[in-house]
This record gives C-alpha cells, sequence and structure tokens, in this order.
C-alpha cells in the first residue's frame, strides 16, 4: 500500500496548487456540490441513527484502553506554557511503554544524537523541549488509540499520517505567521480527524459503509458520516477531547475545522488554521483522509497568511515547500513506530 506520493517535485506548473480563491478572486461554497449528491440514498445505506448514537457514546465511554487516559495529562501539561521538561517526565514516567517508544524514537536515525539517549532528561538536552512536547504529544495520542489486531479493510495507519501531516503544517503556519502558538495548533492539527479514528475502532463494519459512500458519491466524508451515523467525526473529536478534560479552544477548533465561521464564541483563528493545514495536508498528498475530495479554505481563512494577496501566495508556498519535504521525517517517524510494533509481535510470537 502506497500512503504516500513519490518524492518529485510538486511545482511544474507552480500554482496548480495554490487555491483558486486567491488566483481566481472568488469565494467557494465548498459544501454545495456535496450536498447535492447525498439527497437521495438507496435505504440499504441507511443505518437506525438514534440507535448508533447511543452506541457511540457508549463505546467512548467504555473502549477506550487504560493508557489513553494519560493523554489528556500530556496535552493538558503542554498546552500549560509553564510546563517544564520535569513535569513532562514525571508524567510520561507513569508510562513505561510510552517512555521506551519515545525514547526508541529520539535515538532514530532522524533524531539520534552521536551519544545514545537513555533517559527523559537526556532526550529534553538533545532534542529541545518544542521538539520533545512534539514527539510526546504524536507517540502517546497514536499509542492509546491504535488497534491491537488491526483486520479490517479500513486504512487507519493513512489516518494517522493525515493526522500528523496536518499537525505540521498546523505548526508551521503558525511558525511563519506568529498567529498563534505552533505547540497548541500542532495538537489541534494532531487532533483534528481523531473522531475519524475513534470511529473505525469501535465501528469497523459502519465505518467502511461511509468510506464506501463518500467514494461512490465523490463527496466529503463528514457528510457519509451525517448521512449514515448522523453523527461525524469532529462531534466525535470533541467528545473525546472533554473526555480528556482538554481545553475548549482545542475541543472548539476541532469540532468546527470544517466549518470554522460556525465558531459561535472566541476565536476562529485555531479552526481555520487547522482549515488550512489540512488542505495543505491534502495537496500535499501525505497520508490518507478517507476521501478524495479537497474543498479549498474560504479567503477569511487564507487572510491568515498575510495582509495582501502577494503575502498570501508567498507564505503559502513557503509553509507547503516546508511541508512537502517534511514528507520523508514523518516516514521515518511511522518507520520508526513500525519497527518497534514488529518486534513486539515477534516477541509474543516466541512467548
Amino acid at each position: 500500500m502506497v500512503l504516500l506520493s513519490p518524492h518529485k517535485s510538486p511545482y511544474p506548473g507552480r500554482s496548480f496548487f495554490i487555491p483558486d480563491v486567491i488566483t481566481h478572486q472568488r469565494d467557494p461554497f465548498p459544501y454545495e456540490a456535496d450536498i447535492r449528491s447525498i439527497v437521495s440514498l438507496p435505504p440499504e445505506y441507511c443505518y437506525m441513527a438514534h440507535q448508533f448514537i447511543d452506541e457511540i457514546k457508549r463505546a467512548i465511554e467504555t473502549s477506550l484502553p487504560a493508557s489513553s487516559a494519560i493523554v489528556g495529562k500530556i496535552i493538558q501539561a503542554i498546552h500549560n506554557q509553564s510546563t517544564s521538561a520535569k513535569d513532562i517526565a514525571a508524567i510520561i514516567e507513569h508510562d513505561p511503554p510510552l517512555t521506551a517508544k519515545l525514547l526508541k524514537v529520539s535515538n532514530s536515525a532522524y533524531y539520534g544524537s552521536s551519544s545514545t539517549i537513555t533517559s527523559l532528561q537526556r532526550a529534553v538536552v538533545v532534542l529541545g523541549l518544542d521538539t520533545l512536547r512534539e514527539l510526546v504529544t504524536t507517540i502517546s495520542v497514536i499509542n492509546s488509540l491504535s488497534a491491537a489486531d488491526d483486520n479490517s479493510d479500513i486504512d487507519r495507519i493513512g489516518f494517522w499520517y493525515h493526522s500528523v501531516g496536518t499537525a505540521k503544517a498546523c505548526q508551521m503556519i503558525t511558525e511563519i505567521t506568529r498567529i498563534e502558538r505552533s505547540d497548541v495548533a500542532y495538537v489541534v492539527g494532531l487532533l483534528h480527524d481523531i473522531g475519524k479514528i475513534l470511529l473505525t475502532l469501535s465501528f469497523p463494519e459502519q465505518y467502511v459503509k461511509v468510506i464506501k459512500l463518500a467514494e461512490i458519491k465523490q463527496t466529503r466524508i463528514i457528510l457519509a458520516e451525517r448521512r449514515l451515523l448522523n453523527t461525524d467525526h469532529t462531534m466525535i473529536g470533541k467528545i473525546l477531547c472533554n473526555m480528556w478534560g482538554l481545553p475548549e479552544d482545542i475541543s472548539t477548533a476541532i469540532l468546527y475545522h470544517h466549518d470554522p465561521m460556525e465558531v459561535p464564541r472566541g476565536s476562529q483563528k485555531l479552526a481555520r488554521i487547522v482549515e488550512l493545514g489540512d488542505y495543505m495536508c491534502r495537496k500535499a498528498k501525505i497520508g490518507n483522509p478517507g476521501d478524495d475530495a479537497t474543498p479549498q479554505p474560504s479567503r477569511a481563512t487564507l487572510a491568515l497568511l498575510g495582509p495582501s494577496d502577494e503575502k498570501v501566495k508567498e507564505n503559502f508556498m513557503k509553509v507547503f515547500r516546508a511541508l512537502y519535504e517534511s514528507k520523508q521525517e514523518i516516514e521515518e517517524f511511522f518507520g520508526t513506530l513500525d519497527s518497534d510494533k514488529n518486534q513486539a509481535e515477534k516477541a509474543d510470537a516466541q512467548a
């Protein structure tokens, strides 16, 4: 399975991936065609929605592994600007498997230092606090919501690739524009599709139908979710964030990242950052978001990149180039995690 496109120059047409909203000066309405495409569906696609939403709530309450509880504590700590490396280490030390994976990634070819990293404190010195926060967040989330026995037809690895790619894009957007904390933007980007992961783990058969419907109708997967499940991954993501006790700005951005202008109160900024990061990640073909539809971001979202069209184009290109070049880093990261999983499987087989 090819999760990422071959490494070739994405710039032969120079502006082929720049949204039409920049080049054509228009505001698109991304869901109009999608809505028309699913107004009429055969009865066999209709699941008993009111029963399913109850099942989802029960699944969220009962099916999450015990290890997921630490994720909320980690993200809360990282969200707090006063949190030190010692504070993060104190939380992680209560989860030996997480600590082991973190040290393994820290010693990988991409992050490896001249000397072996054997402790969290040493990892901070070698990697720096910002990189450590990024790794801790990513590994803890993936580790807590990965299926031990994945025999379904769903490309969960592709979902994870897309989530990490979007997190990278959101981080890069904020590093260039300084419009939001880059560590917070990274967390929101990483978690923006966490509802998809949870739905695939809890209801794989139903979610296969969602993916097939999106493919048949060539529509957004979020609309297929709403049609078949009477909910969607953004709502599930918000429920999970609330269970983990995450700050409201994070859960709100996840809930509204497809519709930033619908944010009822507070700033739309984080939701718009995720909307733009998701768009760039899809255009860079990092991972598998579950559908092939890529609505263009609105002018209000693109305006985050600069005060003029020229500045928007300039920063868009900067972020996209950096994101495209980060594919190797993402591949190596997941390669390290995969090797760790393979070693664990071999050990279980020999036991």
